[in-house]
């Protein structure tokens, strides 16, 4: 194999690697030491935090669900029973 196919070999590897590197995770710190590793993270350039433009009020409101289902995990419902809630008020 020519030195030219094996560079456009590899680069098509690494385009393909990095293709599938380019994810979005949500997600949720547990541990106070993890906020560390993820700025560390940002400073090596291996991963961008994005900022989502939800708005505080909303998260308001998931506290205070969260809180009472905590409280009372007996008031949850499943999807489908609230999926269909929401269709009939459609």
């Amino acid at each position: 194999m020519s030195l030219t196919k094996k560079i456009l070999t590899l680069g098509n590897e690494l385009i393909q690697k990095s293709k599938k590197m380019e994810e979005t995770y949500h997600i949720r710190i547990k541990k106070d030491y993890a906020t560390d590793i993820i700025k560390d993270l940002q400073k090596m350039k291996a991963l961008e935090v994005l900022h989502d433009d939800i708005p505080e009020w909303h998260f308001a409101i998931v506290n205070e669900r969260l809180a009472e289902y905590y409280k009372n995990p007996s008031i949850a419902e499943d999807t489908d029973t609230a999926m269909d809630e929401i269709e009939k008020e459609l």
